[in-house]
């Protein structure tokens, strides 16, 4: 296990800190700027709130990013009981270590039902990405075998029934009884398309060049801009901000579409190691379980220099940049304490009694 941890391409490590800024980016806005805004009226809808809409877009295309490298990585890997179990405790871990912090500290306690939430986040769905995270890892171990044996076609029109069903029907307000958000199903079908690339990847040669892979790529990013430019745009010329709204269910479509893309793309660079990225890399998941959780959401984005207070600033996307890394680096940092002060240790002893 070390071995292949060690020889992990850092490119796609890299993108995947890239995808956690991203994600951080996003919950800026829908925590602590839509949450305490909406609904937008004419009065408080602005150019400001309208890039802010498109800039919280990357977060749906990270969590996406996250379950499609996912299952790149491994299809060809065996998913051990061990990994489960410790990716589950990490997040009790995190979750009752916030708890407790808050409750000593005077900042926030908790009692009746929020408290019981709290205790059990993989119950109430309060880290819902990490929940179906986990999830997925479960049926891992039966998905691989039945998707290493699909034929290559048989494998593309399997993805492509699926792609039809959970993003092309619902535009017509079509019932798939499929999670018109994120959802376990959705994780399935995008860990799907990661094993497909890693099995398969881009047979046809013309995909294999990458100036068509960044042009694919390109025009993806451009015409959902426009769309949603100009959705927002029309939306500020008339003073409703539904315009926007009415474009949104087009964005699942574009998520997958330029998630999947930019992983080729990443995959196209020359492959290399730098430890120090992959070490970042191995925190990724905790600075979601701690950014996220709800009592932190509410400190970080409500508490400490609320975003609210500059949405009318010029000064606001600094105060984004600087807020995203700050949250990044902090959650990034108590994570290595606790791999350098508990997990370390611990995983040391057991191998000792084990031997």
């Amino acid at each position: 296990m070390d071995k292949t941890k060690k020889q992990r391409n850092s490119a796609v490590e890299l993108l995947r800190i890239l995808c956690i800024l991203m994600v951080i980016a996003g919950h800026y806005y829908a925590h602590g700027i839509a949450y305490a805004m909406a609904p937008f009226t004419p009065e408080n809808y602005s150019l400001r709130i309208l890039a802010m809409q498109l800039i919280s877009f990357g977060a749906d295309i990270a969590n996406d990013l996250f379950v499609i490298i996912t299952g790149y990585y491994m299809i060809n890997s065996i998913m051990k009981g061990k990994r489960i179990v410790k990716l589950f405790a990490e997040m009790l871990f995190y979750a009752w270590g916030i708890l407790l912090v808050f409750h000593l500290t005077g900042l926030k306690t908790l009692s009746g039902e929020a408290l019981k939430e709290a205790m059990l986040p993989f119950w109430s769905g309060e880290n819902w990405f990490v929940t179906c995270y986990l999830l997925l890892c479960l049926v891992i171990p039966f998905l691989n075998p039945f998707l290493k044996h699909l034929e290559q076609k048989s494998y593309v029109k399997l993805l492509a029934i699926l792609f039809v069903i959970r993003f092309v029907t619902p535009l017509f307000d079509t019932k798939t009884f499929w999670s018109t958000s994120h959802g376990f199903e959705q994780f399935i079908f995008l860990y799907m398309i990661g094993a497909y690339i890693k099995l398969h990847g881009f047979q046809t040669k013309w995909l294999q060049n990458k100036w068509i892979q960044r042009g694919i790529f390109a025009l993806l990013v451009i015409l959902w801009f426009l769309l949603s430019a100009g959705a927002g745009i029309k939306g500020l010329t008339y003073q409703n901000a539904e315009f926007i709204g009415d474009v949104t269910k087009y964005f699942p479509i574009f998520s997958v579409l330029i998630s999947s893309a930019l992983l080729v793309i990443t995959l196209g660079i020359k492959p290399f190691h730098c430890k120090f990225i992959n070490m970042i890399s191995g925190s990724v998941l905790a600075v979601y379980l701690i950014h996220d959780n709800p009592l932190v959401r509410e400190f970080i984005w409500w508490t400490v220099s609320p975003n609210i207070n500059q949405v009318g600033s010029n000064h606001i996307f600094i105060h984004m940049t600087e807020k995203v890394l700050v949250v990044f680096i902090a959650c990034v940092f108590i994570d290595l304490l606790r791999i350098w002060l508990l997990e370390k240790p611990l995983e040391k002893g057991i191998r000792k009694r084990t031997k």
